[in-house]
């Protein structure tokens, strides 16, 4: 089953046994909604200085 979905044992356990999830498009809908945090200018230079740094975890970068 890991190989056909590509899920780890984990994920695949939480995905059979947990509650049911809504259908995909409503996900993508609900991400959609979310106002970008930053504008693509910004997110660029951040970028930028996250690779300067090494690319830190977002622990480290404050």
């Amino acid at each position: 089953m890991m190989a056909t979905t590509g899920m780890g044992r984990s994920t695949a356990r939480r995905m059979l046994t947990g509650p049911r999830l809504p259908a995909p498009a409503e996900q993508v809908d609900k991400r959609r909604l979310r106002p970008k945090g930053y504008s693509d200018e910004s997110r660029l230079l951040l970028e930028h200085v996250w690779a300067l740094m090494g690319c830190p975890c977002g622990k480290y970068l404050t």
